[in-house]
């Protein structure tokens, strides 16, 4: 079992490392299914326990519209599209958690959450226009329910697997505030290398914690 789950993950790093190298040399066809390929290595690493648990069903169903989101956002004019896709996924990583852990929020990680979202909003808000005046502000108001919810978790009880969670969250959050920036503010040095390895970080810390309750 070990040695599957370090196959797994030097399989997710391989990939991530590739299609990132894809993405810089201006490949769009290669960088797609690299950055495909990376997400479905998760998806099936969190599906790869003998028993998969409720909460790993869940937990896959938002890995898979992760997976559309990714493949939605390799071209610009389905940006609305991906975020449509990826505030599906983290309604269904809230409802993961919410089943498994309950719904209870600590006031600390609620604080925390909103003041991230306000100052994220308030940040990217000018290069706005049009309908992401309305579909940004609230994709940032879902994951920072996310958020809060995992900080939750890890702060009603700390152990490895529910750091794990909030970690996952946090990278997760950071990720699209950088990809909010680098689209709408001001372009980021190193900006693709920053972007998806801080998401597919995200996305397999959660993988890893969902397959292990």
């Amino acid at each position: 079992m070990l040695a599957s789950k370090r196959n797994f993950l030097l399989l997710i790093a391989f990939l991530g490392v590739f299609a990132i190298s894809l993405e810089l040399s201006g490949s769009v066809t290669g960088y797609a299914i690299a950055k495909a390929s990376t997400t479905i290595a998760i998806i099936l690493y969190a599906a790869s326990n003998r028993g998969i648990s409720r909460m790993s069903a869940q937990v896959v169903s938002a890995l898979v519209f992760c997976l559309l989101g990714d493949i939605a956002l390799v071209w610009d004019e389905f940006f609305l599209l991906g975020i449509g896709f990826f505030l599906v996924a983290h309604l269904l990583f809230i409802r993961a958690l919410r089943n498994r852990f309950g719904s209870r929020f600590v006031p600390i990680a609620v604080l925390f959450s909103m003041v991230v979202l306000i100052g994220i909003t308030t940040l990217l808000w000018n290069g706005l226009n049009g309908v992401l005046k309305i579909a940004v502000p609230i994709y940032a108001l879902v994951i920072s329910i996310m958020v809060a919810l995992a900080l939750s978790v890890a702060l009603k009880r700390r152990t490895t697997m529910r750091l794990q969670i909030a970690l996952g969250a946090l990278l997760f959050m950071i990720s699209d505030t950088l990809l909010g920036i680098d689209g709408f503010l001001t372009p980021l040095p190193f900006s693709s290398i920053l972007i998806l390895s801080t998401y597919w970080a995200a996305l397999t810390f959660l993988a890893n914690a969902g397959r292990e309750f």
